[in-house]
């Protein structure tokens, strides 16, 4: 895609490398936060408040075009500033600063993870003139969402996507299981699974072993020092045959360092091993000012 030249040309008039800049906002309800530090979804409540003009699109380009069968395709993105006024009301609803809110609680609601800031690309989707004066704010799918083609794009391109402030993603190693399921929920391509070989002294992960435990009898398979022979009958496996199994290397997810901070890897982890956190108690300000440099709502 932008990686091939002709293809980054011609995107040059769509897309604005010197004034496009897009965030996600995690929705993840574990969220680590500085006490006293407001959720980042108060950073999109900040633009729709102060934005004159406020425009909720009546279906989504990205779910409708590719027959989402997982979310509404008739739960569209939101536009803020001066030029959405100019969004025709039979591809838009004009609506209040409140129903604007509404529905940002209600994707969020649903599952999907808005991303804000300024894509000249919807501006002639929408017939707008006025980019500089025309916010995005997508509620992003995982299956259907454009961004999703962004490991396919230049570096260059892949960067007009930039992670909230202060925001950290991280794997605990310990409650990592390696199932790969956050693997899969990263639409950026920024989680793999890694070899981690355990320290010589590493416990047993079944804990302290029992000697007079009798496992259930599934032939063939090794469990808490047993081995269970064809007709399930057990023998004792040799104390350094149980050290070698018990210290074998396992798999554990590992972010990369383009992640985005969507947070869809911490809500798709059934261990609750992915933590993200907000580590500078400014961050809102900080993201707010960013993203104020580039569009104009008011």
């Amino acid at each position: 895609m932008t990686n091939w030249p002709l293809i980054r040309q011609l995107g040059r008039p769509v897309i604005d490398y010197r004034n496009t800049n897009l965030t996600y906002v995690p929705i993840h309800q574990e969220l680590e936060l500085p006490a006293g530090t407001a959720a980042p979804l108060s950073v999109i409540e900040h633009f729709i408040r102060e934005a004159s003009h406020h425009v909720i699109l009546r279906r989504c380009p990205c779910r409708s075009e590719n027959g989402c069968r997982d979310f509404d395709p008739y739960f569209g993105c939101t536009f803020l500033g001066p030029a959405a006024r100019d969004v025709d009301p039979e591809v838009g609803r004009h609506v209040s600063m409140e129903e604007a809110i509404e529905h940002l609680h209600r994707a969020t609601e649903m599952g999907l993870v808005s991303c804000l800031g300024k894509f000249r690309g919807d501006a002639i989707m929408l017939g707008v003139r006025d980019h500089h004066r025309l916010m995005t704010i997508c509620h992003c799918c995982p299956c259907c969402c454009i961004s999703t083609a962004i490991p396919l794009a230049s570096r260059e391109a892949r960067d007009l996507l930039v992670r909230m402030e202060g925001l950290v993603v991280e794997v605990d190693e310990e409650r990592c299981r390696g199932c790969g399921k956050c693997v899969e929920a990263c639409v950026f391509r920024q989680v793999r699974l890694v070899e981690r070989e355990p320290a010589a002294d590493a416990p047993s992960p079944a804990g302290p072993e029992a000697p007079d435990a009798r496992p259930e009898s599934t032939p063939g398979v090794r469990t808490s020092g047993y081995e269970t022979g064809a007709k399930g009958t057990y023998h004792e496996v040799a104390p350094s045959t149980r050290l070698d199994s018990r210290r074998r290397s396992r798999k554990v997810a590992v972010i990369g360092v383009e992640c985005k901070g969507c947070g869809r890897c911490a809500m798709a982890c059934p261990e609750k091993a992915v933590r993200i956190s907000v580590q500078d108690p400014s961050y809102i300000e900080t993201c707010v000012r960013r993203i104020s440099s580039t569009v104009e709502v008011r």
